[in-house]
């Protein structure tokens, strides 16, 4: 059974990876790179949530002048009770637009598939989120406001982020800083539920990153995280469920990754 799931999946982000691949003829003249990126997490987080355990993210995003266009994954590795994670595939492209010397504006789409999604439970196996963000760097810091709708979900996500690059030149790198502060309204939590469920919370996300370049076109980067989840209410109708706050060790997704690739 683990056997065939591993195998559907991994057929299916082949799939995906050739699909990505066939933009390439496309735009050909547009000096396009291919980035990927295997990644490792101990645990996988998603909007001050833990969702699962360790994990392996690869990500693989193909770069052009005006857009990138990625395949972002999560694939399970712990076996435990405790791990409410599966199988995922985001597919994301974003465009984005140079206003000034310091201002870009990046809006973005994502669809997220969840192959092995438990409809019965009301599990969402496919959601689009596009989302407009705007990269402004002042002072060396960049500052990002970004806004995100679920269409499944129905409901939406703002997000505040910064960064900061600490230039290392007696170890040739950096270190990278990074902290996101959010809120989100899903009124439609739970799929064919009854009556409407709504749920509401507040997270934040601060982090540190360095990375270790070993050539031009290979890079390590070790980063660690902590976010938190507070202010939660899921609401059935117009009875508050339950209201808690989450505390876990953190990783980003792959928004944050995909800014990393903008901006390099």
């Amino acid at each position: 059974m683990r056997s065939r799931r591993w195998r559907r999946l991994i057929s299916a982000w082949w799939g995906g990876c050739l699909g990505l691949a066939s933009l390439l003829p496309l735009r050909a003249a547009d000096e396009l790179s291919v980035t990927f990126t295997p990644a490792f997490v101990s645990h996988y987080m998603d909007r001050g949530v833990r969702v699962g355990d360790a994990a392996f993210q690869p990500d693989i995003a193909v770069v052009g002048e005006r857009f990138v266009a990625g395949l972002w994954s999560n694939f399970p590795l712990a076996d435990s009770p405790e791990d409410r994670s599966d199988i995922e595939l985001d597919f994301y492209v974003a465009t984005p637009l140079k206003l000034s010397e310091s201002m870009t504006l990046v809006p973005t789409v994502s669809w997220y598939h969840y192959p092995d999604a438990d409809l019965s439970a009301g599990s969402y196996r496919n959601a689009i989120e596009p989302s407009l963000g705007l990269e402004w760097s002042l002072g060396g810091v960049l500052i990002t406001p970004r806004f995100y709708y679920d269409f499944m979900l129905n409901g939406p996500t703002w997000e505040l982020s910064a960064a900061y690059a600490l230039a290392l030149p007696a170890l040739g790198t950096e270190l990278n800083f990074a902290a996101t502060l959010g809120t989100f309204t899903w009124h439609d939590a739970v799929r064919d539920a009854a009556s409407r469920v709504t749920n509401r919370g507040d997270y934040w996300l601060v982090g540190a990153s360095v990375p270790f370049t070993f050539s031009t076109r290979s890079t390590i980067t070790l980063g660690v995280a902590y976010a938190e989840r507070f202010q939660q209410h899921l609401r059935a109708g117009w009875r508050s469920a339950r209201k808690r706050t989450e505390r876990r060790g953190a990783r980003c997704r792959h928004a944050q990754l995909r800014d990393h690739i903008l901006a390099s």
